[in-house]
């Protein structure tokens, strides 16, 4: 039997870090695009072209630490930036609760 997954995915301009760590704080699984000014972890996977995963932990600053500290949500997540080139050799980056890079790669053929 296969195991099932869950996954929220969504498009760009909504992965913001309330966001993500609202899902994390749920348990949810989740995979969506980046912006080019999204954060720096995945404006970096759009200009290099070696790197095609990156784990990362994510840390609430500012207004966003208030307000995380205000909605129970943890000031620091842990998440996984994809570099996927498309069909088209445009290139996309993807954030995601996946971590296990082994079992989820980022191979796209």
């Amino acid at each position: 039997m296969i195991p099932s997954i869950n996954l929220i995915l969504f498009d760009r301009n909504y992965p913001t870090y309330i966001f993500l760590a609202s899902l994390i704080k749920r348990n949810r699984q989740f995979c969506g695009r980046c912006s080019k000014s999204s954060f720096k972890a995945a404006r970096e996977l759009f200009k290099q072209r070696v790197i095609d995963s990156n784990i990362v932990t994510l840390k609430a600053q500012g207004e966003v630490k208030k307000k995380c500290k205000k909605l129970g949500l943890s000031e620091k997540i842990k998440v996984r930036f994809v570099r996927v080139r498309l069909s088209t050799d445009e290139i996309e980056v993807l954030v995601t609760s996946l971590l296990d890079e082994r079992k989820y790669t980022a191979q796209t053929k």
